[in-house]
């Protein structure tokens, strides 16, 4: 079960709580307005857990583009602001990666993408978007966006954001193509 937490503004990004409940299941996470280019003053937190036996999430972004002193934080932790319980960051993806990949030591993990005050002039990066997934962990780890597993009967993705957004996006390219 996921739920949809309206956002009214590009800029915004809501607290959201992610269970995956099979190695099959699987969610979409990404900065806010994805594929358009990202705000500054963002502070986006995820918590992702699985009730699989002995699991681990996986996370995987194929391709960031983020701004410098911009990051992905990862904590074992099961709070919304984890430096608050003074957890410790286990994972960090900033500017200098190209990609980001991470497994939780654990069966769940806090992820939080948090932007400087000031973007600058430097506005032209896109940010993130990730594919979350529940591994065992005797099961080899693997990236999800590289090499999907290949069930016959996999669900459909649920997208952790807007619907909205995507319809945004394909009127804009089609705005474009017409253009």
């Amino acid at each position: 079960y996921f739920m949809i937490i309206p956002v009214s503004s590009r800029c915004e990004c809501a607290w959201q709580t992610i269970v995956l409940r099979d190695v099959d299941d699987y969610r979409t996470i990404a900065s806010p307005d994805y594929p358009r280019n990202y705000c500054a003053k963002l502070d986006c937190s995820w918590l992702v857990s699985s009730p699989i036996n002995n699991s681990r999430i996986v996370f995987s972004a194929s391709s960031i583009d983020l701004r410098d002193g911009d990051e992905l934080r990862f904590y074992s932790s099961r709070s919304k602001y984890p430096e608050n319980e003074n957890a410790q960051v286990i994972h960090v993806c900033s500017s200098s990666s190209s990609s980001c990949e991470f497994a939780s030591p654990s069966s769940y993990v806090s992820i939080r993408f948090v932007t400087s005050k000031e973007a600058g002039r430097d506005q032209s990066h896109l940010g993130f978007h990730a594919t979350l997934t529940a591994s065992g962990t005797s099961n080899i780890i693997h990236s999800p966006l590289l090499f999907p597993p290949s069930p016959p009967h996999r669900p459909p993705a649920r997208l952790s954001h807007l619907p909205l957004r995507l319809s945004r996006l394909l009127l804009s390219v089609f705005d474009f193509a017409i253009k």
